[in-house]
């Protein structure tokens, strides 16, 4: 019994830590519900949207080799996302292995945040460059869509 109560109050003080952030139990790949939207697609360099080396876009991006974080400061993302996050407004983002919205991709849903890409696959495109391969530092460009 102590342990479970140990184990629920590391789990809240996780969720605190996540802004509120839930794990959805239905996807198998650990997508998280994010904070309200900013209209913004979030990458980071490190897994759990760790440490401060990110970007964010409000457009599509052909390329991820220049981006911008929150700051404004100029950074570069090409192949270097461990961690994902769409606060978009109304639209989902399709993630492509290769530049130009090239090769194998899959679609981040509004408001999911996948905190590992080691986990995640690209898994459309079949006969695409880099088919269900794992996701993390081989995200190129993103394309804002309608629908998954």
């Amino acid at each position: 019994m102590r342990f479970m109560k140990k184990a629920v109050a590391a789990g809240a003080i996780l969720v605190a830590a996540m802004g509120g952030a839930v794990v959805s139990p239905t996807s198998a790949s650990a997508a998280v519900t994010a904070p309200p939207p900013d209209g913004h697609l979030y990458a980071w360099l490190d897994i759990n949207a760790g440490e401060y080396y990110h970007c964010r876009w409000v457009g599509n991006d052909d390329n991820w080799t220049n981006c911008t974080d929150w700051d404004g400061v100029a950074r570069n993302m090409h192949d270097r996302a461990s961690s994902v996050q769409n606060r978009g407004y109304t639209k989902e983002v399709n993630l492509y292995n290769d530049a130009g919205q090239r090769g194998a991709w899959r679609c981040l849903s509004r408001g999911e945040f996948w905190p590992d890409l080691r986990n995640v696959r690209f898994n459309r495109g079949s006969s695409e460059t880099g088919y269900n391969y794992p996701m993390e530092n081989r995200i190129s460009s993103h394309l804002w869509v309608s629908s998954c």
